[in-house]
């Protein structure tokens, strides 16, 4: 997929970085541009309006904006403004379907050993409470080797006998297949 916009933008999960201008200072003000008032003196960089070389528009340098939390924003002398964004957008997978099995799960103490069927290159493993959530993981995800063979350790002790599953996710992070699983074994 193929996405052209008519001018850049400023994209930042988060938040992009603010840059304090006080309110009073200006006659208007948006994300990443603001008029300043006549007489002010403010210690941003600015620059004469075209069709008024007299009025100052101070502008955020750089990412940042005027309006802390703001996460998407356009407008403003920059870089990032000034380049016209040509995405381009294709699976990892490039369309094909991944499909594996759980084929076998053993526990020695908190060391999980898992094996896939068929073993195929960048799917990994993973042990979470809540399958489908990444951030619910008890332990390091690794990768399948070639065997279709995963290692996983659980390093806290006092998971030993809680309940959680075996995750088998790709490299966008979709899980492909899950089985439940007591950490340590069946007791």
């Amino acid at each position: 997929m193929r996405v052209v916009t008519d001018h850049g933008w400023l994209l930042a999960p988060g938040g992009l970085p603010a840059l304090p201008l006080k309110k009073y200072m200006t006659e208007c003000r948006w994300a990443r541009c603001a008029v300043i008032k006549e007489g002010a003196q403010a210690d941003v960089p600015a620059a004469g309006w075209f069709w008024d070389s007299h009025q100052a528009v101070a502008y955020a340098p750089g990412a940042y904006c005027f309006a802390a939390g703001t996460e998407y924003t356009h407008g403003g002398l920059s870089p990032q403004e000034c380049v016209v964004p040509d995405l381009t957008f294709s699976s990892a997978t490039q369309g094909k379907q991944l499909s594996v099995a759980i084929e076998h799960v053993q526990w020695l103490g908190l060391r999980c050993r898992a094996v896939i069927k068929p073993a195929v290159e960048g799917v990994f493993a993973d042990l979470r409470s809540k399958p489908n959530d990444p951030k619910t993981s008890v332990t390091e995800a690794k990768a399948f080797d070639s065997e279709g063979k995963a290692g996983l350790l659980v390093e806290d002790e006092n998971l030993a006998g809680t309940s959680t599953s075996l995750v088998v996710f790709d490299a966008t992070g979709r899980v492909l297949c899950k089985r439940p699983t007591i950490i340590g074994g069946e007791a």
